[in-house]
């Protein structure tokens, strides 16, 4: 690396073997599209994060950067992220917004999911915590049978024992590193309910926003977005908002 060549974020030239460079990175290709209900905060190199417009004054109270993440093939990750504060709790010396807004600054177990792909755009309903790929889609234990696309739910072959035959549906999911099992039910639709009312006990004890929750849930709320906005804005402006 020659003497005059700057850090990109304390970021030194990717190398490996697809020798990316994160200065490569383009902040024309990667910046997300400011939808409606989001405002922009500058990071650094030209990239911009996105976030709910209720949430700006909150996030803004910080100076935020650009990490740039090789991921190979040429592609980049960039997520905005922030040194941790004196005293503030948190897993790492650095803290990524998307963390910090889903409530899990404290559990390194816990992953936050960027549901587009794209890790600039923070706006609450894109997030969702614990592992999207477990959460997404069913799985079937066995060949045998089909199951209802609801997420976290199972179902075992006809030719398990007479307990799982009665009950052939299971319910689980991931959350800090835990596998949390849901009980098994007659139908997919009892396991989907239980693993829901399982999901929002358990978020709701970590802190987790409930629009976030929302996004990993088989029956979702359409409520839930606007009331966590009028309820933040509430918080903000320090006076009752009816709903």
């Amino acid at each position: 690396m020659l003497k005059d060549e700057t850090l990109v974020d304390g970021l030194e030239p990717s190398t490996s073997s697809s020798k990316q460079d994160p200065r490569d990175a383009d902040p024309e290709k990667l910046n997300p599209k400011v939808l409606l209900g989001e405002v922009a905060i500058p990071l650094t190199r030209g990239f911009i994060t996105t976030v709910d417009e209720w949430m700006f004054e909150e996030v803004n109270q910080y100076r935020w950067s650009a990490n740039i993440q090789p991921v190979g093939g040429g592609y980049f990750k960039v997520y905005a992220v922030r040194e941790r504060r004196k005293g503030e709790k948190a897993s790492g010396k650095t803290i990524y917004l998307h963390r910090q807004l889903l409530g899990i600054l404290n559990d390194s177990n816990i992953h936050g999911d960027h549901l587009d792909g794209n890790s600039l755009r923070n706006s609450l309903l894109n997030l969702s915590p614990g592992s999207q790929a477990e959460n997404m889609q069913n799985q079937v234990l066995s060949p045998r049978g089909s199951v209802p696309k609801f997420r976290g739910v199972y179902r075992y072959s006809p030719n398990s024992p007479k307990g799982r035959r009665e009950k052939p549906f299971e319910a689980r999911f991931s959350f800090g590193g835990n596998r949390i099992g849901c009980g098994h039910h007659k139908t997919a639709m009892e396991a989907a309910i239980a693993r829901d009312r399982a999901v929002l006990k358990i978020h709701g004890e970590a802190g987790v926003p409930l629009i976030a929750t929302n996004n990993t849930l088989n029956f979702k709320c359409p409520a839930l977005p606007e009331m966590m906005r009028l309820d933040m804005m509430a918080k903000l402006q320090k006076e009752d908002i009816p709903f």
